[in-house]
């Protein structure tokens, strides 16, 4: 089955002050979307923050993530449910050194009002490691926006900081 992916819509952080970036009013009419973010990071330095995905806006304890990561010398697995919020990668892998973090974010059968939602995701952090997420978003609803931040909001994107949002169609 040849897949088809077109960019619906791309966002390049400038300035200082960004802790948020949303995609919505994109076409229902492919199978799954796919989130490319990187190349520039967050400003902080808490362990504690992370980047999360909100969907449709929902804030209510919907979401539940499992996550594995490694570095090369050591590996962890853990779960986390119910959540306000969805887990892309381990705490520590958004934050930035330099420009070389990235995520991507699969979102499967976005618009199927007739499935829970699911989503694959990995994010590197080269003084970190790599974490796999596997999420599911406790809804059948057609996601329609979709909400990338910062668990603590005091916390920015660095400039030039780029998601890239893309719909993959089944031929």
């Amino acid at each position: 089955m040849a897949l088809t992916y077109d960019t619906l819509a791309s966002y390049t952080v400038s300035g200082s002050s960004t802790t948020s970036v949303t995609f919505s009013s994109f076409s229902s009419s492919y199978t799954d979307l796919i989130i490319v973010a990187g190349s520039g990071g967050a400003k902080t330095n808490n362990d504690n923050t992370m980047l999360t995905l909100v969907f449709n806006n929902d804030t209510g304890s919907n979401y539940y993530s499992i996550q594995a990561s490694g570095n090369g010398s050591a590996a962890d697995v853990d779960g986390h449910f119910p959540e306000t919020f969805m887990r892309i990668g381990r705490r520590e892998y958004f934050r930035f050194y330099g420009n070389n973090t990235s995520a991507i974010i699969n979102i499967m059968n976005y618009s199927n009002s007739s499935m829970i939602k699911q989503t694959l995701s990995t994010s590197s952090n080269p003084r970190y490691g790599v974490s796999w997420n596997s999420g599911l978003w406790n809804s059948t609803s057609a996601i329609t926006s979709i909400k990338l931040q910062l668990t603590d909001s005091s916390f920015k994107f660095n400039d030039n900081t780029q998601f890239t949002l893309y719909g993959i169609k089944a031929a």
